[in-house]
Protein backbone atom coordinates (compact mmCIF):
# COMPACT_ATOMS: atom_id res chain seq x y z
CA UNK A 1 0.00 0.00 0.00
CA UNK A 2 1.53 3.33 -1.14
CA UNK A 3 1.77 6.31 1.76
CA UNK A 4 0.10 9.56 1.12
CA UNK A 5 3.44 10.91 0.09
CA UNK A 6 3.48 8.75 -2.58
CA UNK A 7 -0.09 9.06 -3.49
CA UNK A 8 0.45 12.89 -3.36
CA UNK A 9 3.40 13.17 -5.61
CA UNK A 10 1.60 10.37 -8.13
CA UNK A 11 -1.26 12.16 -8.44
CA UNK A 12 -0.61 16.27 -8.32
CA UNK A 13 2.83 17.22 -8.44
CA UNK A 14 4.02 19.47 -11.18
CA UNK A 15 7.16 19.28 -13.48
CA UNK A 16 10.04 21.63 -12.31
CA UNK A 17 8.80 21.74 -8.93
CA UNK A 18 11.81 20.42 -6.35
CA UNK A 19 12.01 20.06 -2.50
CA UNK A 20 14.90 21.83 -1.32
CA UNK A 21 15.60 21.15 2.40
CA UNK A 22 13.71 20.69 5.35
CA UNK A 23 15.39 21.55 8.90
CA UNK A 24 14.30 22.50 12.18
CA UNK A 25 15.48 24.59 14.97
CA UNK A 26 14.48 26.31 17.92
CA UNK A 27 13.30 30.18 18.91
CA UNK A 28 11.30 32.41 18.70
CA UNK A 29 11.69 34.22 15.23
CA UNK A 30 9.93 34.18 11.97
CA UNK A 31 12.68 33.70 10.22
CA UNK A 32 15.06 31.29 10.98
CA UNK A 33 18.20 30.70 9.13
CA UNK A 34 18.47 33.85 7.16
CA UNK A 35 15.73 32.08 4.38
CA UNK A 36 14.98 35.25 3.46
CA UNK A 37 18.39 37.33 3.29
CA UNK A 38 19.58 33.80 1.36
CA UNK A 39 16.62 34.13 -1.17
CA UNK A 40 18.23 37.78 -2.04
CA UNK A 41 21.44 36.73 -2.57
CA UNK A 42 20.45 34.10 -5.10
CA UNK A 43 18.49 36.88 -6.76
CA UNK A 44 21.20 39.73 -6.59
CA UNK A 45 23.30 36.76 -8.03
CA UNK A 46 21.54 36.54 -11.31
CA UNK A 47 19.44 33.17 -9.82
CA UNK A 48 15.76 33.37 -11.70
CA UNK A 49 14.34 30.34 -9.34
CA UNK A 50 11.56 30.83 -7.24
CA UNK A 51 11.07 29.94 -3.60
CA UNK A 52 8.36 29.16 -1.75
CA UNK A 53 9.17 28.90 2.49
CA UNK A 54 6.63 27.12 4.83
CA UNK A 55 7.56 27.55 8.20
CA UNK A 56 5.70 26.16 10.62
CA UNK A 57 6.14 27.59 14.50
CA UNK A 58 5.55 25.16 16.99
CA UNK A 59 4.68 27.10 20.87
CA UNK A 60 6.00 24.90 23.86
CA UNK A 61 8.25 25.55 26.50
CA UNK A 62 10.77 25.94 23.78
CA UNK A 63 9.31 27.59 20.67
CA UNK A 64 10.64 25.27 17.59
CA UNK A 65 10.38 26.33 13.31
CA UNK A 66 10.02 23.42 11.29
CA UNK A 67 11.38 25.58 8.00
CA UNK A 68 10.71 23.61 4.32
CA UNK A 69 11.62 25.31 1.84
CA UNK A 70 11.09 24.08 -1.94
CA UNK A 71 12.10 25.91 -5.60
CA UNK A 72 10.43 26.28 -8.64
CA UNK A 73 12.04 25.99 -11.89
CA UNK A 74 8.88 26.63 -13.86
CA UNK A 75 7.85 30.03 -14.49
CA UNK A 76 4.56 31.85 -12.40
CA UNK A 77 3.03 32.81 -15.37
CA UNK A 78 3.34 29.17 -16.17
CA UNK A 79 0.65 27.92 -13.68
CA UNK A 80 -2.26 30.87 -13.17
CA UNK A 81 -3.24 29.55 -10.15
CA UNK A 82 0.14 29.43 -8.51
CA UNK A 83 0.40 33.22 -9.40
CA UNK A 84 -2.88 34.39 -8.25
CA UNK A 85 -1.76 32.82 -5.02
CA UNK A 86 1.81 34.07 -4.87
CA UNK A 87 0.61 38.25 -5.59
CA UNK A 88 -3.18 37.51 -3.97
CA UNK A 89 -4.02 39.38 -0.84
CA UNK A 90 -3.95 37.13 2.30
CA UNK A 91 -7.54 36.45 2.29
CA UNK A 92 -7.45 34.77 -0.93
CA UNK A 93 -4.13 32.72 -0.16
CA UNK A 94 -5.61 31.43 3.36
CA UNK A 95 -8.44 30.44 1.39
CA UNK A 96 -6.43 28.41 -1.01
CA UNK A 97 -3.78 26.83 1.10
CA UNK A 98 -4.57 23.76 2.19
CA UNK A 99 -2.60 20.84 3.93
CA UNK A 100 -2.72 17.36 3.86
CA UNK A 101 -1.29 15.16 6.86
CA UNK A 102 -0.77 11.58 7.70
CA UNK A 103 1.16 9.69 10.32
CA UNK A 104 2.43 6.72 8.64
CA UNK A 105 3.74 5.15 11.41
CA UNK A 106 2.98 6.19 15.20
CA UNK A 107 0.56 5.29 18.12
CA UNK A 108 -2.92 5.12 17.50
CA UNK A 109 -3.91 7.87 20.09
CA UNK A 110 -1.71 10.42 17.38
CA UNK A 111 -2.78 8.89 14.55
CA UNK A 112 -6.76 9.52 15.52
CA UNK A 113 -5.99 13.18 16.28
CA UNK A 114 -3.71 14.00 13.76
CA UNK A 115 -6.00 12.51 11.48
CA UNK A 116 -5.18 12.87 7.59
CA UNK A 117 -8.40 14.85 6.21
CA UNK A 118 -7.15 17.79 3.82
CA UNK A 119 -7.32 21.26 6.04
CA UNK A 120 -7.35 25.09 4.84
CA UNK A 121 -4.47 25.92 7.61
CA UNK A 122 -5.59 29.67 6.72
CA UNK A 123 -9.21 29.33 8.15
CA UNK A 124 -8.00 27.70 11.43
CA UNK A 125 -4.62 29.03 12.15
CA UNK A 126 -3.01 32.52 12.06
CA UNK A 127 -0.60 32.65 9.10
CA UNK A 128 1.84 35.79 8.18
CA UNK A 129 2.82 36.06 4.53
CA UNK A 130 6.35 37.63 3.37
CA UNK A 131 6.82 38.09 -0.27
CA UNK A 132 10.14 39.24 -1.75
CA UNK A 133 11.16 39.01 -5.27
CA UNK A 134 12.04 35.37 -5.36
CA UNK A 135 10.45 34.20 -2.91
CA UNK A 136 7.01 33.80 -0.61
CA UNK A 137 7.17 32.58 3.03
CA UNK A 138 4.15 31.89 4.63
CA UNK A 139 4.49 31.82 9.08
CA UNK A 140 1.70 29.49 10.42
CA UNK A 141 1.50 30.34 13.68
CA UNK A 142 0.43 26.94 15.40
CA UNK A 143 -0.80 28.82 18.50
CA UNK A 144 -2.91 30.97 17.08
CA UNK A 145 -5.46 27.66 17.60
CA UNK A 146 -5.89 26.34 21.04
CA UNK A 147 -6.87 22.88 19.37
CA UNK A 148 -4.00 22.88 17.03
CA UNK A 149 -1.61 23.51 20.19
CA UNK A 150 -2.89 20.81 21.95
CA UNK A 151 -2.76 18.93 18.90
CA UNK A 152 0.54 19.54 18.35
CA UNK A 153 1.61 18.71 22.31
CA UNK A 154 0.43 15.61 22.05
CA UNK A 155 3.00 14.81 18.72
CA UNK A 156 5.72 16.46 20.60
CA UNK A 157 5.47 13.76 23.28
CA UNK A 158 6.21 10.95 20.75
CA UNK A 159 7.72 12.87 18.03
CA UNK A 160 10.69 10.23 18.36
CA UNK A 161 8.03 7.21 17.46
CA UNK A 162 6.81 9.08 14.72
CA UNK A 163 7.13 9.19 11.02
CA UNK A 164 5.35 12.44 9.74
CA UNK A 165 4.06 13.23 5.98
CA UNK A 166 2.79 16.46 4.85
CA UNK A 167 1.40 17.53 1.66
CA UNK A 168 1.01 21.38 0.44
CA UNK A 169 -1.56 22.24 -1.74
CA UNK A 170 -3.11 25.21 -3.54
CA UNK A 171 -6.75 24.43 -4.04
CA UNK A 172 -8.56 24.98 -7.02
CA UNK A 173 -12.03 25.53 -6.36
CA UNK A 174 -13.02 25.77 -10.52
CA UNK A 175 -12.50 23.41 -13.51
CA UNK A 176 -10.38 25.81 -14.72
CA UNK A 177 -8.04 25.19 -11.55
CA UNK A 178 -8.00 21.70 -11.61
CA UNK A 179 -6.03 19.59 -10.86
CA UNK A 180 -4.68 21.18 -7.54
CA UNK A 181 -1.55 22.47 -7.54
CA UNK A 182 0.99 20.47 -5.31
CA UNK A 183 3.52 23.02 -3.28
CA UNK A 184 5.45 20.17 -1.86
CA UNK A 185 5.61 17.10 0.40
CA UNK A 186 7.98 15.97 3.02
CA UNK A 187 8.62 13.25 5.15
CA UNK A 188 9.59 13.35 8.78
CA UNK A 189 11.14 10.50 10.12
CA UNK A 190 11.65 9.76 13.97
CA UNK A 191 12.42 13.42 14.76
CA UNK A 192 14.44 14.41 18.33
CA UNK A 193 13.09 17.81 19.24
CA UNK A 194 16.56 17.88 21.78
CA UNK A 195 18.63 17.96 18.99
CA UNK A 196 17.25 20.84 17.10
CA UNK A 197 19.59 23.99 16.29
CA UNK A 198 19.34 26.98 18.12
CA UNK A 199 19.21 30.22 15.94
CA UNK A 200 21.59 31.60 17.47
CA UNK A 201 24.30 28.49 16.68
CA UNK A 202 22.88 29.03 12.74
Amino acid sequence: MSSMHEEAQRRWVPPKLRGQDCRASFAGAKNPFGLRVSMHKYAAQGGNKFFFIVNIQVPGSSTYSLALYYMMDTPLEKVPLLERFVNGDDAFRNSRFKLIPYISKGSWIVKQSVGKKACLIGQALEINYFRGSNYLELGVDIGSSTVARGVVSLVLGYLNNLVIEMAFLIQGNTQEELPEFLLGTCRLNYLDASKAVSIDEC
